[in-house]
């Protein structure tokens, strides 16, 4: 059973009176995609000296005859570094944002120290495996359609969270019990996703600077969702405690 309502209001009660350094972990999260991002930028407007053309070719149809259309394509090195880069602080704001609210969630009474985001960081290589093979298989699967990219999205959504709380799992492992762990609950988390549709939109009229508040918020009540999710599936026998070492 998955109780979101219930995720979302104890989400509210950890947070109380211990927000400020989920807030500062957001923000400096916010700050260092704000960086890969402007980098990224940068590396579009360099110089084309540094690029590498391509000639690419495709059949054309006018007048019931066929013919030949090609042009070409710069990319340059610097493009492909910077989305790696982008990638990688993706993967390990991701991982390192999980470990601190594992921490909010396990230590409900105790006021938690800016450290416990920056010990996160110290799953920086996990976490960029990770963010690799989920944006590959969500990629591969995308292909097919959008829709089967969308639920092997929230099929391998757990991944993070199981590395932050299990540092020694591999990502391949995480991975696969991510998928066991969601089987019958992406739907659900499908919806909890919608349920703060309201709140982003609200953000957008203050700048955004509401978000400082909402992703915190969501990302306890996710938390929750994890925890729960994982509680359910050794209950059934799906899996085990073994299963996290």
């Amino acid at each position: 059973m998955f109780q979101r309502v219930c995720y979302k209001k104890l989400a509210k009660k950890q947070l109380k009176g211990r927000r400020f350094t989920a807030v500062a972990a957001v923000f400096i999260s916010l700050l260092l995609l704000m960086l890969a991002s402007s980098i990224t930028n940068f590396s579009e407007s360099s110089s084309p000296d540094f690029s590498k053309t391509e000639n690419i070719a495709f059949i054309e149809e006018t007048s019931s005859e066929y013919y030949f259309k090609s042009f070409e394509t710069s990319t340059s090195p610097l493009d492909e570094i910077a989305f790696l880069l982008n990638l990688a602080i993706l993967g390990i704001t991701e991982v390192a944002l999980c470990h601190l609210f594992n921490v909010y969630f396990c230590k409900p009474e105790e006021k938690i120290l800016f450290g416990e985001f920056l010990k996160g960081f110290s799953l920086w290589l996990k976490g960029f495996l990770s963010i690799l093979w989920v944006s590959l298989w969500t990629f591969l699967w995308s292909l097919l359609f959008i829709i089967p990219g969308i639920v092997k999205g929230f099929s391998y959504s757990q991944c993070f969270m199981i590395i932050a709380e299990n540092p020694g799992i591999s990502v391949r492992k995480a991975l696969k019990i991510s998928k066991t762990m969601t089987n019958g609950f992406k739907s659900d988390l499908f919806v909890m996703c919608l349920s703060f549709i309201g709140w982003e939109l609200l953000s957008v009229f203050t700048l955004f600077i509401l978000q400082l508040w909402l992703i915190p918020y969501e990302r306890m009540a996710f938390t929750n969702a994890y925890k729960d999710m994982k509680s359910q599936a050794i209950k059934k026998g799906i899996l085990s405690p073994d299963d996290f070492k």
